[in-house]
């Protein structure tokens, strides 16, 4: 027996146990008395990840010899709802079969077993020596652009194939990605919200899920196909080389990409390489790659530089890893291209060219702020800049920076609506409209306008606390506030899962035929938030979580 089997300590899976770390070669665990080994095979060894659905482990396969190491992923929803547990397990078994029919692919871990035991639902799949890519260890690389390059051609292929085997990602990001200690190859884990590529997902029915900020615009309404994994690649290239989420590289009033503003002032990126990146994340569908064959064939006509291997001294920057892996330097290791039709001609420094001037838009001063209960911010910019736009704002600034009396809500309609004792679906809406018409208010905007997360930031939390508290008491602990932000806790602050567990639409609009006046409708389903303004609407949720939170308004 080699010293690492000696030195095995055993952790107990059950979620209920104290203590779950155990002596060496355990057959139960000291604390809860549960047996350790998983099917009579798989030991747990250590927890080295947690999410908003489950929980992931080191452990070894105890059924050959030498003990070889794999991953365990345990669905965990401690404390969630019904829907929200029937949402997961379903997620959690689409991972198990996305992995089964993609095979032993090289660059994606191998799912060895898929079971439940004791009530929990289990994964296991290889485990990677390495770890997950960070954006604040490519800031230390002294050529990032060549890393990328080379990131390009060993992803795009796995991103082609995945697509011919009808699976979309939907989830690509630098944590989803593991560079390989043994060959530097980067592998792409994670398939746990990837969709098989059916008609319906075709016709916008596929579950809005992924990362924001690295979902497209289609991907954000429902609809995914091939170009939405594209998308997420490049601005998970973005994300690499400026180390700022790509939500705050987008200028939604004149819909283009403004990352150049945002690089380090001694990086310069090749034209080469911005006419690869802009055609993986343009916002319009019709003008972005349609397939990762079309980018490589686009790469194919580059020269395009080799990654030096980095001096000793770069070290990796700490970041929290999906697998156990050593301290040292992940991108010190001998790497390999994926694609043989790439050029091999490849010069050791690429092409460097000047980033245009920025373009940012003035910041305009904040206006003196109407006297209201709370300190508030003046409303921004609606979701189109146009000449009516900026009138209709100039006039609310004007009207904000008079002096006014606080503002006293008066709360006698919205109980009436919801104190009535047979329900009818037009009450049912009335206090969802009045809802809306109270928080216009509260932040000092005409009934009808929409909200954002810097209003939301500002209100009251009495407010807050009296309409939650009409709505769960009227809806008989179905319905409010506090209950919707349960469930956005219970799934991880996820806003696409958030909005499919209470049955919402992810895009916001002021008119929803989807939505269910009803008592039956699902839980925390009402009130609606048919108020949430903005191009990146996902950003309200953990704004408005974070207040609620503030306010005490949560279970």
């Amino acid at each position: 027996m080699t010293d690492y089997q000696l030195s095995i300590m055993p952790y107990c899976l059950n979620p209920e146990c104290s203590h779950p770390q155990n002596p060496n070669r355990s057959q139960s665990c000291r604390s809860c008395g549960g047996p350790l080994l998983l099917k009579d095979r798989y030991l747990s060894l250590k927890p080295i990840g947690k999410g908003g659905f489950g929980r992931t482990f080191l452990g070894v396969d105890r059924h050959f010899p030498n003990h070889p190491r794999c991953v365990i992923k345990q669905l965990y929803l401690q404390g969630a709802t019904p829907e929200v547990q029937q949402k997961a397990l379903s997620l959690f078994k689409q991972e198990a079969l996305q992995l089964a029919e993609l095979g032993n692919h090289p660059q994606i871990p191998t799912l060895k077993a898929s079971f439940s035991d004791r009530g929990q639902f289990y994964l296991v799949q290889d485990w990677i020596d390495g770890k997950p890519l960070s954006p604040q260890q490519w800031q230390t690389l002294p050529n990032p652009e060549s890393h990328l390059w080379q990131l390009l051609q060993q992803l795009l292929p796995v991103l082609q194939y995945i697509h011919q085997q009808n699976v979309i990602h939907r989830d690509i990001k630098p944590g989803n990605i593991m560079r390989r200690k043994a060959d530097g190859q980067y592998i792409l884990i994670d398939f746990g919200v990837a969709r098989m590529l059916t008609q319906t997902a075709l016709m916008g029915g596929a579950t809005v899920i992924g990362t924001p900020g690295f979902m497209s615009p289609e991907q954000m309404r429902g609809k995914v196909l091939p170009a939405s994994d594209l998308y997420s690649l490049g601005a998970t290239c973005l994300n690499l080389l400026t180390a700022v989420n790509p939500d705050q590289m987008f200028d939604i009033i004149n819909e283009r990409w403004k990352w150049r503003n945002y690089l380090h002032p001694d990086l310069q990126i090749s034209p080469q390489l911005s006419k690869i990146l802009n055609l993986l994340v343009h916002p319009s569908l019709r003008k972005r790659a349609q397939s990762a064959e079309e980018v490589l064939r686009e790469m194919g006509t580059f020269t395009l530089p080799q990654p030096p291997t980095p001096p000793p001294n770069i070290t990796s920057q700490p970041t929290q890893v999906s697998h156990p892996s050593p301290q040292d330097d992940i991108f010190s290791q001998p790497t390999q291209v994926s694609n043989p039709s790439l050029p091999s001609n490849i010069p050791s420094q690429p092409t460097q060219t000047s980033p245009p001037p920025s373009q940012t838009p003035p910041t305009q001063p904040s206006p003196p702020q109407r006297q209201l209960k709370s300190r508030r911010r003046p409303p921004i910019m609606p979701r189109q800049a146009t000449a009516a736009g900026e009138a209709e704002m100039e006039k609310l600034r004007q009207k904000m920076a008079e002096p006014g009396p606080q503002i006293q809500i008066d709360y006698t309609n919205l109980e009436q609506y919801l104190s009535r004792k047979r329900w009818q679906r037009v009450n049912w809406q009335k206090a969802d409209d009045e809802t809306w018409a109270i928080l216009c208010e509260l932040v000092g905007k005409p009934q009808g306008h929409y909200l954002f997360p810097s209003d939301l930031e500002t209100l009251p939390c009495l407010d807050l606390q009296t309409i939650d508290r009409l709505w769960y008491q009227g809806s008989k602990g179905r319905f409010g506030f506090r209950v919707q932000n349960a469930i956005f806790r219970d799934v991880g602050s996820q806003y696409p899962v958030f909005c499919e567990v209470v049955g919402w639409e992810i895009q916001s609009s002021s008119h929803h035929p989807y939505l269910q006046f009803k008592a039956k409708a699902p839980l925390g389903h009402l009130p609606s938030r048919r108020w949430v303004g903005g191009v990146n609407i996902w950003k309200h949720a953990e704004v408005f979580a974070q207040r609620l939170e503030e306010c005490g308004v949560c279970s």
